[in-house]
């Protein structure tokens, strides 16, 4: 029996996730970053202090697909809702990253193989894989049955690893 899907596809970010990558990032003095999907604070709460933060999360009311919000940025970080995880890629790609911008989206690994998005992928395609394990959990307690990535867009030169990458639980300082 299939696992019944959580309201709103809120799955929060492991924060071991989230330091894992922003170890990897060159976050740059005055970039603005955007959180398109905040959820509980998991992914700006690790966000280094000093930049400015623009964020949207639908049950606090910010829609980040309505298009009357600024949230244009040089770095975008987000787990999104997997139900609308193409539309936030595309918005984000389209209306708010900077040209020289950073994005890095939290996607199951899965996710890059549907033959629906192929065309997708060759319209927008990535630059680095950034690879979890192992398997975060993101609720409960346990892994997932899915292997995930940071599947990132990385036109700013900021992303400090190969393209192809694995991001360790245990290389990560203060585990949480």
């Amino acid at each position: 029996m299939a696992k019944a899907r959580i309201e709103k596809d809120f799955y929060p970010t492991p924060s071991w996730c989230v330091k894992a990558l922003l170890e990897c990032i060159e976050i740059r003095e005055g970039d603005v970053i955007a959180e398109p999907c905040r959820g509980d604070g998991r992914i700006t709460n690790e966000l280094p202090d000093g930049n400015m933060i623009k964020w949207a999360e639908i049950t606090d009311g910010v829609d980040y697909l309505d298009n009357s919000i600024d949230m244009s940025a040089d770095v975008i970080i987000t787990n999104p809702p997997f139900s609308l995880a193409l539309e936030f890629i595309q918005t984000a790609m389209n209306r708010d990253l900077a040209v020289d911008g950073t994005m890095c989206f939290l996607l199951r690994l899965s996710w890059l193989g549907s033959k629906g998005r192929a065309d997708f992928w060759r319209k927008f395609p990535f630059t680095n894989l950034l690879i979890l394990t192992p398997r975060p959990s993101f609720v409960h307690k346990g892994s997932d049955n899915s292997e995930y990535a940071w599947v990132c867009w990385d036109k700013g030169n900021r992303i400090k690893r190969p393209a192809l990458w694995t991001l360790k639980k245990e290389e990560v300082e203060h585990v949480g």
